[in-house]
């Protein structure tokens, strides 16, 4: 609270990186983390207008967000999810084929 009443007043927004600057210490992440690196943060990918940063106070509004919250809505209509047989999220695409 006190982070958001400092920000009210004009301080700059908290923020922190949202991919790892670099690969070390990443050996246990899981390949989200991993692959997250290799990509945004070496020039395969990087863009010289990225700071990687996000602000910190979006957690409370990523936490509260469920874009699958009315997925069943949708049926009987087609729904196509692809998703990797490695990935870190792939219960969400699960979860959406579930509830549609």
């Amino acid at each position: 609270m006190a982070a958001r009443t400092a920000e009210a007043k004009g301080a700059a927004p908290a923020t922190l990186n949202w991919a790892p600057e670099s690969p070390e210490g990443l050996e246990e992440a899981p390949v989200l983390y991993r692959e997250a690196q290799n990509y945004y943060r070496t020039p395969r990918a990087q863009h010289r207008n990225s700071d990687n940063e996000w602000v910190l106070r979006s957690i409370d509004q990523i936490a509260q967000y469920d874009s699958y919250a009315m997925i069943e809505l949708i049926a009987p209509r087609p729904l196509l999810m692809i998703v990797g047989s490695e990935s870190d999220t792939a219960y969400f695409s699960e979860e959406a084929v579930a509830k549609a």
